[in-house]
């Protein structure tokens, strides 16, 4: 992971986790502080970069959902975990409510 000093965090995938079918020399992506993401195939050339609002991320992760994904049963636990605390906020699932959270 490096800082660029933007507000943007480069992460690069890690082995396994591109398809066999990816043959960019060094994928990446960052995510701004206003929730935009970037994926762009090579470093320093931003040419091929494709750039996604946050409704742009949430419909490719909703439609990857929606598509028979093979997460294990941990993956999905985390991601639920990640999705259901905002702040100070926990979502519960039994009201469909957000509930203020004690700090610990």
């Amino acid at each position: 992971m490096i800082n660029k000093g933007d507000g943007k965090m480069i992460k690069h995938w890690k082995t396994g986790e591109l398809g066999t079918h990816s043959y960019a020399s060094n994928p990446h992506y960052n995510i701004a502080i206003n929730g935009k993401v970037e994926i762009n195939p090579d470093s320093g050339k931003a040419d091929n970069k494709v750039e996604l609002r946050v409704n742009g991320m949430y419909r490719m992760v909703s439609d990857w959902l929606d598509s028979g994904h093979q997460l294990s049963k941990e993956q999905r636990k985390v991601l639920i975990d990640k999705l259901a605390i905002r702040g100070n906020e926990k979502y519960n699932s039994i009201t469909k409510e957000w509930q203020g959270t004690t700090p610990q």
